[in-house]
């Protein structure tokens, strides 16, 4: 789940943070960004088609919103 989004103003380039969480569903925590040490968020390019979580792979296909 994204927990926040900033958007560099400047720019226009987004970050997010994201949280999960296990059984039981009331167990979440930030979710580490491997590749940026230090840092939980994550940026995420329009071309690139899929994002790496420390388990889970997600193409931009399984990106939803509501």
């Amino acid at each position: 789940m994204v927990a926040d989004m900033a958007v560099n103003k400047r720019t226009g380039k987004k970050a997010f943070l994201l949280i999960e969480g296990n059984t039981p569903a009331r167990d979440i925590h930030v979710v580490r960004n491997l590749n940026r040490f230090h840092n939980p968020w994550f940026h995420l390019k329009e071309d690139d088609e899929t994002l790496y979580l420390n388990v889970f792979h997600f193409s931009n296909e399984d990106l939803r919103h509501f």
